[in-house]
């Protein structure tokens, strides 16, 4: 199986390698050894140690099974957009090779049927359609994004896409769309064509002289041949309008109608004619026309008189009625102002009960904050005597009833923290409102100010004041926004929206009060634990190392003892080595007698015995001395570790006294003031430990 210099040699699999053993190289050998060497005791220590003592925090890959995509993620959450664009990267790798995958089969298909075209279209087909599927989805998801692009560009780019295939179709729909539409296009003109071509003869008849219209008689529409030529002769007369219409001006004009071809309509022209019209008035006319004069100034004068009586009567009337009216208008002012008086009252009062309650509710969250401020050195003394007991050694770095207290204690001032933020939060969105309602109450007591004010004015006009004008149609304009009804319930609802936020804060006030109580009690008490346990852990050490003291002394008595019997058994063993060699010397003379002489009498007997007894004895006497090394070497070793026991009880009394109750000797947090107005004072405030272990509590209030 050749190939080009562009032939993929990794395509080039048979059907042997197929069921070859896969045995890695050398370098995946290293890689996998130093895997064991380096990764294996990092994860066991993580996952047996790490993990068994850390916190739990929802982590997103253990929360779900997979992490969020960018479209669920918010704005500002930092966390779940890096999550979504590692998911992401991993994605597109992910993707990237299975088009590789799917395009390195598609070439062993092809290439292992190359010789014979029937079969890559039979068995390579199924493969062909699922790498230009994936191939055209990847472009569609991941192309023209480089490498270096995160999730926002490939969200936003799904995002472009999806409105345009909203406008214009799925993509490559276009293409295929506008071939459609101009082969519809095209057929639909020739179908023009032929038309207008069926009807070109009638056309030529009717707007052509008949001596010239028999030139078109031979032409047949039916006809091909002729169709084509009729066709051209259009094609020219449009393509060169001037000689066509000059040749239909050629035409007969007797037969030419200008008004039907160019649609021209002249209208008719009249001439305007004018008529004068003269009176004429005849002396009976005139005659009458002087009586009536006359008696028309008769009743002029009749209704003068009555006019003037009327006048004299109606201005009395009417005056009398202004002035009525003036002075119920003061009155009805003055009504309004007294409202008005009332409604201002009970504005200042209820601001002055929001500024205080205001003031009030930013005290307690001051407070609030400030115990919040002052958990941080509870929780860091916490947490440093932690890690200053992590220093113990050896058997004392166990997880006794300080330990447990302690983290007891970190974990109620975690929690302590979240309920004092919470406090706070909810006292800043109370604040924002109370000041709301207090900027309510503000805006409509200047209203108020301003229309009394204003009704004050209106009062203190009289008819001879200055600036009193005559202002047209100014009783007609209607710019009220309210009736005295609404104007009322408008201020009532701004009062109840007052009062209730009022008592919303004082409520929350005495949570905050009563949770700041709870919660320094319960951290005095977890302190106070925590010091309790201190002391009796440093009692039990304590104890523990005067007890080794004691044994270490007992045991250096015995080392002693030990080494002064060894020395004495030595001294023993060189005593019985002497009367040996002098027993043997004996022997030895003796076996110089001569003759018969040489007789084993009572005295070879007994030297003989004596030997024997003393050999016996310095066997024993070693035998007790390896005895009393042995011993010696354990009570050594005894000593040794006692001696090992003791630093570490004695590090651990450093530790236990010297660094944790040196920073546990005084209450970190402080007296705490009132906050509801705040909270009581916690009892057992000030928590000493003496030397001793014991604990003196007073309260620092």
């Amino acid at each position: 199986m050749g190939g080009g210099e562009g032939h993929d040699h990794h395509a080039d699999v048979t059907r042997e390698d197929l069921y070859k053993e896969f045995s890695p190289s050398y370098i995946g050998r290293l890689n996998r050894l130093l895997g064991l060497f380096f990764d294996k005791p990092v994860t066991f220590f993580h996952d047996q140690v790490v993990e068994r003592f850390r916190k739990p925090y929802p982590y997103y890959h253990k929360r779900f099974p997979r992490v969020p995509t960018i479209d669920q993620c918010q704005v500002n959450d930092l966390a779940c957009i890096q999550e979504a664009n590692k998911q992401y990267l991993r994605d597109r790798l992910v993707d990237l090779n299975i088009v590789k995958i799917l395009r390195n089969r598609k070439s062993e298909c092809q290439e292992w049927y190359k010789y014979d075209q029937e079969d890559v279209d039979r068995f390579c087909a199924p493969l062909f359609t699922d790498y230009e599927e994936a191939a055209v989805n990847y472009y569609i998801k991941y192309g023209e994004l480089h490498w270096s692009t995160t999730v926002v560009d490939a969200f936003m780019k799904q995002k472009h896409r999806l409105l345009w295939e909203r406008r214009y179709g799925p993509v490559g729909s276009g293409m295929q769309k506008k071939k459609l539409t101009e082969a519809a296009e095209k057929e639909t003109k020739e179908k023009d064509m032929i038309t207008k071509l069926r009807e070109l003869p009638s056309f030529f008849t009717k707007h052509i002289s008949p001596s010239k219209s028999k030139l078109f008689a031979p032409f047949n529409v039916s006809s091909s041949m002729h169709l084509c030529m009729l066709t051209s002769l259009v094609h020219n007369a449009l393509c060169t309008p001037v000689s066509f219409f000059s040749f239909l001006s050629r035409a007969d004009p007797s037969t030419t109608d200008l008004s039907e071809i160019c649609g021209i309509r002249v209208p008719s022209v009249y001439s305007a004619a004018h008529n004068a019209l003269y009176t004429r008035y005849t002396p009976k006319d005139w005659y009458a026309g002087y009586q009536q004069l006359l008696q028309a100034n008769d009743r002029g004068q009749r209704d003068s008189e009555c006019l003037r009586h009327d006048t004299i009567r109606l201005v009395d009337d009417t005056d009398e009625r202004t002035k009525m009216n003036q002075n119920q208008s003061s009155r009805v002012l003055g009504d309004r102002i007294s409202d008005i008086v009332f409604w201002e009252n009970e504005l200042t009062d209820e601001i002055d009960k929001v500024v205080k309650e205001n003031n009030d509710l930013i005290r307690a969250k001051r407070i609030t904050e400030k115990l919040l401020a002052e958990t941080d050195n509870q929780l860091h003394i916490a947490q440093e005597c932690l890690y200053q007991r992590e220093k113990r050694q050896g058997t004392d770095l166990v997880h006794d009833n300080v330990e447990k207290a302690l983290l007891e204690e970190v974990q109620a001032v975690q929690d302590a923290q979240a309920r004092l933020r919470s406090f706070i939060d909810r006292a800043n969105v109370q604040i924002e409102l109370n000041r709301a309602a207090q900027h309510d109450l503000e805006a409509d007591l200047k209203n108020k100010f301003t229309a009394q004010q204003i009704d004050e004015t209106a009062v203190g006009m009289k008819n001879s004041s200055a600036g009193v004008h005559y202002y047209e149609g100014i009783e007609d304009i209607n710019q009220c926004l309210s009736v005295p009804e609404t104007w009322k319930a408008h201020v009532q609802d701004i009062l109840n929206r007052s009062r209730a936020e009022r008592a919303a804060s004082r409520k929350l006030r005495e949570d905050i009060g009563d949770g700041l109580s709870r919660i320094s009690q319960n951290l005095s008490d977890h302190w106070n634990d925590v010091n309790e346990a201190l002391a009796q852990r440093i009692r039990e050490v304590t104890d523990a190392r005067n007890k080794l003291q004691s044994s270490l002394g007992r045991t250096l008595q015995e080392i002693m003892d030990t080494e002064r019997e060894i020395e004495s058994i030595k001294n023993a063993i060189r005593d019985k080595e002497a009367y040996l060699k002098t027993a043997t010397s004996r022997l030895n003379i003796r076996l110089q007698r001569p003759g018969m002489d040489h007789v084993c009498d009572a005295a070879q007997t007994q030297l003989k015995c004596e030997v024997a007894q003393l050999k016996d004895t310095i066997k024993l006497l070693k035998q007790q001395l390896c005895r009393a090394e042995d011993i010696l070497q354990e009570l050594l070793r005894l000593k040794s570790a006692k001696e090992a026991e003791l630093a570490i009880k004695n590090n651990s009394i450093f530790i236990d006294r010297e660094k944790c109750l040196s920073l546990r000797s005084n209450w970190p947090g402080g007296p705490t003031v009132d906050a509801s107005h705040a909270a009581p004072c916690p009892g057992f405030i000030d928590s000493q430990v003496g030397v001793g272990g014991d604990i003196a509590r007073t309260c620092v209030c």
